[in-house]
């Protein structure tokens, strides 16, 4: 799944406590429930070294995820005159907070760690991912979570 879906439902799950701390973990808990839905992941366009077996990013991913989190941040930014905006805030963080970890490039050599290892390994078990050709039942999926979360934080 991509940025926005896990940051704006982390977001609107995170305007559902009084207290940033549980606003974040709810935003972590959204991840992962988010991640439970069948979705396609854009892993076509990360390469694996044949030599160190660690994954690389092609420079279009990284455009794509450099748009999809300029775009996000200006969603949440828009939200910064309400009240509850430092919840909003810690919500969307819990949510984009195991995808940082478990799919950050620079991270990817330290997969085996003692400390990052089991995140890894939760992260990958909850996934519910689909196959590229059914791209159309991912959409739909990730627009529900979108419109779900949009739709919280609208009220």
């Amino acid at each position: 799944m991509t940025i926005a879906p896990h940051a704006i439902i982390g977001a609107a799950a995170g305007t559902l406590t009084g207290n940033l701390w549980l606003a974040f973990l709810f935003g972590l808990i959204s991840h992962f429930l988010a991640d439970a839905t069948p979705h396609v992941e854009p892993k076509f366009l990360v390469k694996k070294d044949p030599i160190t077996g660690v994954k690389k990013w092609s420079p279009w991913l990284y455009v794509f995820v450099a748009f999809e989190f300029i775009v996000t941040v200006f969603v949440l930014y828009s939200f910064r005159h309400r009240l509850d905006y430092a919840l909003i805030l810690a919500g969307a963080l819990g949510g984009l907070f195991p995808d940082f970890i478990a799919n950050n490039p620079f991270l990817q050599k330290y997969r085996s760690t003692a400390i990052l290892s089991p995140i890894f390994r939760f992260h990958d078990f909850i996934h519910r991912e689909l196959p590229l050709n059914l791209w159309f039942i991912s959409l739909v999926s990730e627009l529900l979570l979108l419109s779900v979360g949009f739709w919280l934080l609208a009220r």
